[in-house]
């Protein structure tokens, strides 16, 4: 109770990774079953979920965010003058859009939440992001006005409270609308058989890789000197440094080693599919972690699209809508959109054949295509019409 108290006034904060079974908001909860895992303890023990986590930031860090004005006639026209597409460009004086973009993204995946304080301007323009580590942000709604509010503690003890419209809050999915959850939290139990196959891997990794063995000695009682000098030489100083040499034993005493079993066959094949499982709760397809056997273009190509459609697609949609929410007025005719094209982005024959085809149906125009290639536009580029070539072949007139 002193502690809680304290807390609600700032002087103590929690840790990076608290277990969120003791977390007050949940006192209420029924918390799942399966121990509690660490942000820390995932990354250092699983290299399918770093890598899946590092996959989902660096992808979506590296995607166009853009500004875009719907038209009343209907469309859309990029925006590159608003407050908003400045602060795209150049989110705080300390980090990049990409850095920026990383951070939310590992953020949300690490703690199920991504904070930042909004700086304005004294025309109420954000000009700047201010990211803040989730585990010193507390959110709550206040009973009289029904309104939100983060209270963020600071690193001097102090406390400060920002409302709703102060602050940048992208939410992971969440149960209750305040504070979002991360796949860490969600999938515990499974995160944590994966920590403990990888510990016991490890340990036995620490033992040379080898199985363990039996030491005999028939017609004879071991004294306690001779056991401690047998375990010092085969689990002390000769363990796995001695891997390959021969060892001398006296008295008649006979080494027999422990072959593998089914069992520890089974172990490896478990760990395979465990590391499928943690790629699944990251939603990240197995195929794009390289988790497969066989891989052809056509594979390829397929796992490109499920991580464009089923992985990076939902993760920008929830920071684009978190930050129109934050950043544009409820009445504004502007939206923002990551240009996830770029990344199906096809070989140079099928695009140009592609352009072909639109070009023919009237869909696009010259400096449409040339905007695609990342081209400037030309005179007279914007006309949608695609005239067809009937005039007489002049290789083979010449010919006649």
């Amino acid at each position: 109770m002193i502690t809680r108290l304290l807390s609600a006034f700032g002087y103590e904060r929690r840790s990076v990774d608290y277990n969120p079974a003791y977390f007050p908001g949940n006192f209420t909860r029924a918390v799942p079953t399966g121990g509690f895992v660490s942000s820390e303890a995932v990354l250092s023990n699983s290299a399918v979920a770093c890598r899946a986590i590092d996959l989902k930031a660096t992808l979506i860090a590296s995607t166009a965010f853009k500004v875009f004005r719907m038209l009343e006639a209907g469309g859309r026209v990029r925006v590159r003058d608003h407050a908003v597409a400045r602060l795209l460009r150049r989110p705080n004086d300390d980090m990049t859009l990409f850095e920026f973009l990383e951070l939310l993204s590992r953020s949300l995946d690490l703690h199920g939440n991504f904070y930042a304080r909004i700086v304005r301007n004294g025309n109420a323009q954000p000009i700047a992001l201010i990211p803040i580590h989730p585990a010193f942000v507390t959110v709550e709604r206040v009973k009289t006005t029904g309104r939100i509010r983060y209270r963020i503690s600071e690193s001097n003890g102090g406390v400060s409270v920002l409302l709703d419209d102060e602050i940048l809050h992208v939410k992971n999915s969440t149960v209750d609308g305040l504070i979002g959850q991360s796949p860490i939290a969600i999938a515990r139990a499974s995160l944590g058989l994966a920590i403990a196959q990888n510990e016991t891997a490890s340990s036995l990794a620490s033992q040379g890789l080898r199985p363990g063995a039996i030491v005999t000695v028939p017609n004879s009682k071991i004294t306690p000197e001779s056991r401690d000098k047998l375990d010092d030489m085969f689990n002390g100083h000769g363990g796995p440094y001695n891997a390959g040499k021969v060892v001398v034993l006296e008295g008649g005493a006979t080494w027999q080693a422990a072959a593998f079993s089914a069992e520890d066959s089974q172990f490896l094949e478990s760990r395979q599919m465990q590391a499928t499982d943690v790629a699944r709760v990251f939603s990240v397809p197995p195929a794009s972690l390289g988790l497969t056997n066989t891989v052809s273009y056509g594979s390829s190509a397929q796992a490109a699209q499920d991580l464009v459609t089923a992985t990076l697609n939902p993760l920008a949609s929830r920071i684009e809508t978190a930050f129109e929410r934050a950043l544009l007025p409820t009445t504004s005719d502007l939206f923002l959109e990551f240009d996830l094209d770029s990344l199906l982005r096809a070989d140079p024959n099928t695009r140009w054949t592609n352009y072909l085809k639109g070009r023919q149906a009237n869909a696009l125009s010259p400096n449409d295509v040339r905007a695609m290639e990342n081209l400037p536009p030309v005179e007279g580029g914007d006309d949608y019409g695609f005239a067809v070539d009937v005039s007489p072949d002049i290789h083979s007139e010449a010919d006649k």
